[in-house]
């Protein structure tokens, strides 16, 4: 095998492989990227056997063949390159890269041990990049990030055939954002880690991906790239409709504030300590922290409110989470009793909310 390629191409298609590899597997083919050069291409292909990448960039291939080397020292090497062409040739038992007057020598492994690639025979579906990656984001704050309850850690992709909607939850909120969409029905459910692989996916894409579904891989393309990602296993649907139905009906109060105030304020009684007391209050939203060390707080901002007063504990750090993920000016904040979850909602744009579970804290319950 001998190809020329620009260094910036093989930079992009490469780091997307070192994300894939698992260096410490078992098996340590799956520590490597499969370079393959035919017609005029060459393609990068990683696989940690949940998750699938390729990649393919111009080159001019002088030598048709295919190796694998390690993801990490080839990756890396190529992103230290100067700009400009770099040769990779299969010589014997190693790997040459030839960039300028430089010349570096990679051991290499069987190709023939690289894992098969997966082959999607499904009907494929395009789907704007930005809307879905424009969901996900939107929602992930509140996916479980603790391994050890995995069974949270998963965005679920729900379509309708007219509406996809994303959901998340970890073990105080639950979050969901949704679409218009051409998808057709599908229900899928994404480890955390295959998710974020998605959103980097979409993140390098201009216009549409082609998505298809095959058994328990969602397969999903774009001119030059692709991925495929195993889905979890399948385990007790969340029922998020009825979590968002209930909270919807015990709403009895609505504050409208603007986002960037209340992240700042979040953040600042974040820093004295974690349990807030938020408190609607006509014409303002509040809130009022006890620290350690006799270290306490209060603040408010302007608040479109007219009802009642009202007092609810909350974790400073959930809730400034899900401000930040979210993109509109203006957030709606819902309630019921201070034993009732808070829906926060963005004022127009993107249609996204997240139910937040209360706190007792001891500054709510002296107020």
């Amino acid at each position: 095998m001998k190809l020329t390629a620009a260094k910036s191409d093989l930079a992009r298609i490469l780091a997307r492989a070192k994300s894939i590899a698992e260096p410490k597997h078992a098996l340590s083919i799956l520590g490597c990227v499969l370079l393959s050069a035919e017609d005029g291409a060459v393609s990068a292909n990683a696989s940690n056997l949940m998750i699938e990448s390729s990649g393919t960039v111009p080159a001019a291939v002088s030598m048709a063949g295919r190796v694998a080397v390690d993801a990490r020292d080839c990756a890396d090497l190529v992103a230290s390159l100067p700009e400009g062409d770099v040769t990779l040739a299969l010589e014997g038992d190693a790997l040459m890269v030839r960039a300028g007057k430089g010349r570096y020598r990679l051991g290499v492994a069987r190709a023939d041990d690289f894992p098969a690639s997966s082959k999607a025979a499904g009907k494929w579906t395009s789907v704007s990049a930005a809307l879905l990656g424009e969901i996900l984001a939107a929602t992930w704050p509140c996916m479980e990030s603790d391994e050890k309850l995995a069974h949270l850690a998963i965005a679920s992709i729900i379509s309708d055939g007219k509406t996809v909607r994303v959901v998340t939850t970890d073990t105080r909120r639950l979050a969901t954002a949704w679409a218009a969409s051409p998808l057709p029905e599908m229900a899928l459910r994404l480890p955390r880690r295959a998710a974020s692989e998605l959103r980097k996916f979409l993140a390098e894409t201009d216009g549409e991906v082609e998505l298809a579904v095959v058994e328990n891989r969602v397969h999903v393309r774009r001119e030059g790239a692709g991925l495929v990602v195993q889905q979890a296993d399948a385990g007790m649907a969340l029922p998020w409709a009825q979590f968002i139905a209930g909270g919807e009906a015990r709403v009895q109060r609505k504050a409208v504030v603007r986002r960037d105030a209340l992240l700042g304020m979040l953040r600042r009684g974040g820093q004295v300590a974690d349990d807030l007391a938020l408190r609607f209050v006509e014409g303002s939203f509040g809130l009022t922290v006890r620290g350690q060390k006799g270290r306490d707080a209060e603040d408010a901002i302007d608040a479109d409110y007219a009802g009642d007063q009202l007092v609810v504990g909350m974790s400073a750090r959930a809730f400034a989470e899900t401000i930040a993920a979210m993109t509109h000016d203006e957030v709606s904040i819902e309630a019921g009793s201070d034993l009732d979850p808070l829906i926060v909602r963005g004022v127009g744009g993107l249609d996204a909310l997240t139910i937040l579970s209360p706190r007792r804290v001891a500054v709510a319950e002296a107020a």
